[in-house]
């Protein structure tokens, strides 16, 4: 049995409960867990790997204080390319990994920005056939302004994405939150009453223009 101060989990039931069937981190790298049995993890990593064990106590779990990345990622399939925002439900879970259950997909549907809950894509269909593009490696914002299409969006990192509309007006995403429009590399345009955004837009300058505006 692992030693349970290595573990949030007393016993391999308990384990199970929380990790089976859902997504964890091992290292940095996101893999299923498939079953906790006899003081081993099963686990597969993705998007199709073969089935592994390791101890339940192994210090690759970094005592499970870290899960998959949430908040904005960029997804690339046959049906969809853009960004996506990963949030947790608000639902009652015994689940400590992440699954369908306890993770919310949002996406940009229709001209016009608007971010609604995601049809085309599940958490389960991001992680598991691997959809996702590292989110160590977003891409540069003044790469991505030069050649984003309309009706198109990408995210820069975790808390910001952008949109470009039909009428070629990029808008400015922060979480879930639409708060800017950006008219060119180098500015940002708030919309009033959302300029308490400035500090953190200007934290961000190495994602986002330096210019920062109220319209």
């Amino acid at each position: 049995m692992p030693n349970i101060s290595d573990s949030f989990w007393t016993d391999d039931q308990q384990a199970a409960e929380r990790l089976a069937e859902t997504f964890i981190l091992k290292g940095d790298e996101v893999v299923y867990v498939q079953t906790v049995e006899a003081g081993q993890i099963y686990h597969k990593t993705l998007p199709s790997g073969a089935l592994q064990a390791e101890k339940l106590d192994s210090p690759v779990w970094n005592k499970f204080r870290k899960l998959p990345p949430l908040g904005w990622l960029n997804v690339s399939t046959n049906k969809f390319v853009g960004a996506v925002y990963m949030r947790r439900r608000a639902v009652r879970s015994r689940s400590h990994g992440l699954n369908n259950t306890n993770i919310q997909v949002f996406g940009f549907h229709g001209n016009g920005g608007v971010l609604a809950g995601e049809r085309l894509l599940s958490m389960t269909a991001i992680y598991g056939a691997g959809l996702y593009k590292d989110p160590d490696q977003y891409p540069g914002f003044r790469d991505v302004f030069a050649v984003l299409k309309t009706d198109s969006s990408a995210a820069l990192s975790s808390k910001f994405a952008i949109y470009k509309d039909a009428g070629g007006l990029v808008w400015l995403y922060r979480k879930r939150r639409r708060i800017g429009l950006i008219p060119d590399v180098a500015t940002v345009l708030l919309f009033r009453g959302e300029n308490f955004y400035r500090e953190d837009i200007l934290a961000n300058h190495n994602i986002l223009p330096v210019e920062v505006r109220e319209l």
